[in-house]
């Protein structure tokens, strides 16, 4: 499942484009900063990355970041942040992302039959 999710200046989330993701109804993010729900071990590459795509206005910057769902199951979401502060469409950050935990589930699966 993927989406997309419009991120204000400061961080709270302002729209969500799909119904939910892992189980997160787009009601329960909405209001709140993408970091709330990103796993804390990778916080630093959060915040790396939202510096980044912030600091230069044509940058599109590439992340795989974990996540928590609201059962405390984490997931993994490839996700593509887009600088769209300078829209006055859109006026903050475009983040695209996919769930991809699976294909990591197999990935790890695979390496540890080696």
């Amino acid at each position: 499942m993927g989406g997309e999710v419009g991120e204000a200046l400061d961080g709270r989330v302002d729209r969500v484009g799909r119904r939910e993701v892992q189980h997160v109804p787009p009601d329960e993010v909405v209001g709140r900063s993408i970091m709330e729900f990103t796993h804390p071990d990778d916080l630093p590459a959060a915040g790396e990355a939202l510096a980044a795509v912030i600091a230069d206005p044509h940058s599109t910057v590439a992340a795989q970041l974990r996540f928590k769902s609201k059962y405390g199951v984490d997931f993994v979401l490839d996700s593509i942040a887009k600088n769209a502060l300078a829209d006055p469409a859109i006026g903050g950050i475009v983040i695209n992302a996919r769930d991809v935990t699976g294909r990591k589930r197999d990935e790890e699966a695979l390496r540890a039959s080696r």
